[in-house]
């Protein structure tokens, strides 16, 4: 046997619309294909077989890890690749399987994975996708299955990225709305979390998959796996390349639900024990923002734009660089801080330009804005973003009534959000004031909700200046009503 042979392992239902193109992607880079079936009605079997595939089935438990297991025991190769219907192996990289496989000392390789989103976005990922088929190698967890555990149990808890490159469709949008793939894994990681409430991984992805509307229960998530994350070891914590984004989400959620003080609390904790942490220098940066501590804010902000050493060996990749980046300008630029157009060395992403935009509204320089906002509607017209700064601009121009087409147009949910907000200052019909989120909008719900409550993070002397600034804004937007 070919010491280096691979064997692709599948595990699929109902997937002939997808399935021909990853098989077809496999061609030439793989010894065997592996496909478990677990219970299909279309030609998904057919389909395998006509590509030389060994097809074995299996009752479907709602247990990933189970299906993935029994995926292995189809495999012959010493050499294990796993990869889903939804992905294609890329034909420039896939030789590169081949020579991590001649390795003789290494368990298993990172591969890079390609998550193609709407609008054509792609966010990356590390997954540990290429290892030995050794007995001891297994998945774990019903749902977002994982061998990192196995790994590091037999020492191999630092892997190298073998530099193939998986391309990912499943998340989107004709993809999603198909499969339901969240409701799906949603039951499985509730379940999950009421069987065992202390893992924190189950605990951490299901606050991820949790939206909105079901808050309270996302925090309880977020509260269950901050827990278990107190409680690991130097170690333990190093091998968990995920809990940089546990703080830093959990601090977000809580900072949306108006919580600043515990918002701030979890960020600090997470710097105590990830002191290298781009993304959580970031969040606790715009936490200091949003409560009106610019000095600290400018501090922790340009502290996260410091180049780091980025982990190839990441389980979960935790660290976007490109777009922590831009977070970092746009806040910069919200805060008006000296130099901070001198942060763009390269080309401006499309939010850095429209936070360069508005930070010139904000300076009174219409004409600029105007100017420049000109080439984003010609080119990004139809992104909620831009949607957003032009009515913010037409509403600095007196327009109103174009303002509040822009504005009830957008769907995307952080900018509608931040329109709803206009719309309720301009006192649109429906529209109500979002819960305070940073210290502006504070300002404005101490304006137009009397005897509210805020969070004791805020500092008194930040949210006068900001009720000041207000106080301007509904002058400004008066006269113009009258003007028109």
């Amino acid at each position: 046997m070919n010491p280096a042979g691979i064997g692709a392992c599948l595990i699929v239902r109902d997937e002939e619309e997808l399935l021909p193109a990853c098989l077809e992607s496999l061609r030439g880079f793989v010894d065997e294909i592996c496909l478990l079936d677990t219970g299909s009605t279309d030609r998904t079997v057919a389909i395998a077989e006509s590509h030389g595939a060994r097809v074995g089935h299996f009752v479907w438990c709602d247990d990933f890890s189970a299906a993935r297991n029994a995926s292995i025991q189809l495999a012959t190769m010493p050499w294990i690749l796993v990869i889903d219907a939804d992905e294609r192996l890329d034909s420039l990289t896939g030789h590169r399987l081949r020579e991590a496989a001649t390795s003789a000392v290494a368990s298993a390789f990172m591969l890079t994975r390609d998550d193609r989103e709407a609008n054509g976005i792609i966010e990356q990922l590390a997954l540990a996708r290429l290892f030995r088929n050794d007995p001891r190698i297994r998945f774990h967890r019903p749902v977002h299955e994982s061998i990192m555990e196995c790994l590091f149990a037999i020492g191999a808890s630092r892997l190298d990225d073998c530099g193939a490159k998986l391309v990912h469709l499943g998340y989107l949008p004709e993809i999603l709305a198909k499969k339901d793939k969240r409701a799906r894994n949603l039951a499985i990681l509730r379940r999950r979390f009421h069987d065992v409430p202390g893992d924190l991984y189950n605990a951490y992805k299901l606050a991820g998959t949790l939206g909105a509307d079901a808050n309270a229960e996302r925090l309880q998530a977020f509260a269950a796996a901050d827990s278990a994350a107190r409680s690991l070891s130097d170690r333990e914590r190093a091998e968990l390349p995920f809990l940089s984004r546990l703080f830093d989400t959990h601090a977000a959620a809580l900072h949306s639900a108006g919580q600043l003080t515990a918002a701030i609390a979890v960020a600090d904790r997470g710097l105590a024990q990830l002191p290298k942490s781009s993304e959580l220098f970031y969040r606790r940066g715009e936490l200091a923002r949003c409560v009106g501590d610019e000095a600290k804010a400018l501090a922790l902000i340009t502290a996260a734009m410091a180049p780091r050493e980025i982990s190839p060996a990441s389980a979960i990749r935790a660290d976007r660089p490109q777009e922590l980046l831009s977070r970092c300008r746009v806040s910069l630029l919200a805060l008006a801080a000296p130099n901070s157009v001198a942060h763009f060395a390269g080309p401006e992403d499309l939010l850095s330009r429209c936070a360069r935009i508005r930070r010139d509204l904000r300076l009174g320089k219409i004409h600029e804005a105007a100017n420049d906002i000109g080439p984003l509607l010609g080119t990004d017209g139809r992104r909620d973003e831009v949607k957003l700064l032009a009515g913010e601009l037409a509403l600095a121009l007196g327009d109103l009534a174009t303002a509040k087409t822009l504005w009830t147009s957008i769907r995307a949910p952080e900018e509608q959000h931040r329109a709803q907000f206009w719309l309720a200052l301009l006192g649109a019909p429906g529209a109500e004031l979002p819960p305070p989120r940073d210290v502006d909008e504070a300002a404005s719900t101490k304006l137009f909700i009397r005897n509210s409550r805020l969070d004791s993070a805020f500092l008194i002397d930040a949210l006068e200046r900001a009720t000041l600034r207000w106080n301007d804004l509904l002058v400004r937007i008066r006269t113009a009503r009258v003007s028109k």
